[in-house]
């Protein structure tokens, strides 16, 4: 049986090392745990992904791409690291 988003995500937190309980709280409330979540934003912007990656200050900024945002083990992964950075406030 293949893997949920929420096993995927609490697997690499524990690879991590970050707190999973914490990431799956924010990312239902981002996305729903729904890697392909699309939300345009009043200015303009857009959140792409499981964890809303926003095209100005994560995609335009070279933080990750648009693939790599909808992939939901490269998205969690890059939040993974920008947590450890305390970058949490960023969702």
């Amino acid at each position: 049986m293949p893997e949920t988003t929420e096993q995927l995500v609490r697997r690499i937190c524990r690879e991590e090392e970050v707190d999973e309980n914490v990431v799956v709280a924010v990312l239902k409330c981002e996305s729903g745990l729904n890697p392909k979540a699309v939300h345009k934003n009043k200015n303009g912007t857009v959140d792409y992904g499981v964890a809303q990656y926003n095209s100005k200050w994560y995609i335009d900024s070279g933080l990750i791409t648009l693939e790599d945002a909808l992939n939901p083990e490269k998205a969690v992964r890059l939040m993974c690291k920008q947590i450890k950075k305390g970058r949490l406030k960023d969702w």
